[in-house]
């Protein structure tokens, strides 16, 4: 099972939850926007290989990308450069804990597999 710390997308959810709550004044538009980008693409893959968890995906990221997205002003300049920083921790982090291209390798190979492939789909369909 994949940790949820390996995957950027929690990271940014965190950071939103972080602005909502006052802990930060870095908006996480931007980086949410890029997310969304990103998972478009990553759709696309899942629709190729008819993903069975395609569901649980856009279920997922709904609530932890489209929602917040909605919810938050635009970004300025300053929160581009926070999301910079915020991506050079996560690489390190990847980096310490022995995260490799590898691992996101085999993600891919599941989403082929039709098998979960992310930790909050692993965990739901865990509980069938």
């Amino acid at each position: 099972m994949y940790r949820f710390d390996f995957v950027f997308s929690y990271w940014i959810f965190f950071w939103y939850l972080c602005y909502v709550v006052g802990l930060t004044t870095y908006n996480p538009k931007f980086a949410i926007l890029l997310g969304l980008l990103e998972n478009a693409g990553l759709l696309m893959v899942m629709l190729y290989y008819q993903y069975k968890y395609i569901a649980h995906f856009l279920i997922v990221n709904f609530f932890i990308k489209v929602i917040p997205y909605w919810s938050l002003p635009f970004s300025t300049k300053k929160d581009i450069y926070a999301l910079v920083l915020y991506f050079f921790i996560y690489l390190i982090w990847c980096s310490i804990n022995g995260q490799t291209m590898d691992d996101v390798k085999a993600r891919l190979q599941l989403i082929r597999e039709n098998k979960p492939a992310f930790p909050l789909t692993q965990f739901w369909v865990s509980f069938r």
